[in-house]
């Protein structure tokens, strides 16, 4: 088993493509189909946005946020608020939850979604990121995250009740292929937030001012499924690395 899927963690696909000089009212027709299975299972749509951009936000979990250079699907979940006696909100949060790699798949295929009724094959990419949003018991880090926190507090001897980490870093480059990923960490043993880690891996293609170098989006629902699999596949590999140890520190 995957160590994201041990802990409670979220994901979000985010593509960073051509600009569209789009309304956030030309997004909500494209995808208005999406929207009204969501209202057919039940679900509430939460609005937001300006004149170029527009956030949906759905009870069932998924948020799809859309503006002129971005296309961005993730989930949270959802967080039920019950109004107690005296007037006091009580908030309401999952007993259980989904392995990461599940919860992956679904944001796979709603992102397939909105960019098949966005009807834009002639948009190239530049960016695609995965992020996983974890929350950890500090007492059992996974074994490499345990490594990272250890190596970056090195310098003192003593226990340390307060982190926070944001580390970017360049993994691999091929040409006008780039891979890397943000790495932020923190944990305040005072403090009322939990110990968080996210992972954003990003893959980039070219330049966004030069879109000759920039990725095409394949056309089909297939083609398109299998590419975004790929790159999500690439991140998970990337965050198993991490997790379970694989990267090298100071030392070893």
């Amino acid at each position: 088993m995957l160590w994201v899927d041990g802990v409670i963690a979220v994901p979000t696909i985010g593509l960073q493509l051509e600009p569209y000089l789009g309304t956030a009212t030309d997004f909500a027709e494209r995808i208005r189909p999406i929207l009204a299975e969501a209202l057919r299972r039940g679900a509430e749509i939460k609005t937001e946005g300006g004149l170029f951009g527009v956030n949906f936000e759905l009870t069932n979990g998924y948020t799809i946020k859309l503006d002129h250079n971005n296309v961005v699907v993730e989930f949270g979940y959802p967080v039920q608020i019950h109004h107690e006696r005296g007037g006091f909100a009580a908030f309401k949060y999952p007993i259980s939850t989904t392995p990461f790699t599940t919860l992956l798949e679904g944001v796979v295929d709603m992102i397939v979604e909105v960019l098949q009724r966005l009807d834009q094959p002639n948009r190239k990419l530049h960016r695609f990121g995965l992020v996983a949003t974890c929350g950890l018991d500090p007492a059992a880090l996974p074994p490499g995250v345990a490594k990272f926190v250890e190596h970056v507090g090195s310098p003192w001897e003593r226990r340390k009740t307060k982190v926070k980490v944001d580390v970017t870093a360049y993994l691999t480059e091929s040409g006008d292929v780039r891979d890397r990923c943000h790495h932020k960490y923190s944990m305040d043993e005072d403090g009322e937030n939990p110990t968080q880690l996210q992972l954003d891996w990003q893959r980039l293609w070219g330049k966004l001012a030069a879109p000759e170098t920039l990725l095409s989006l394949p056309r089909g629902r297939d083609k398109l499924v299998s590419a975004v699999q790929e790159h999500a596949r690439a991140a998970v590999e990337y965050f198993e690395l991490f997790g379970m140890g694989g990267l090298k520190y100071g030392g070893e």
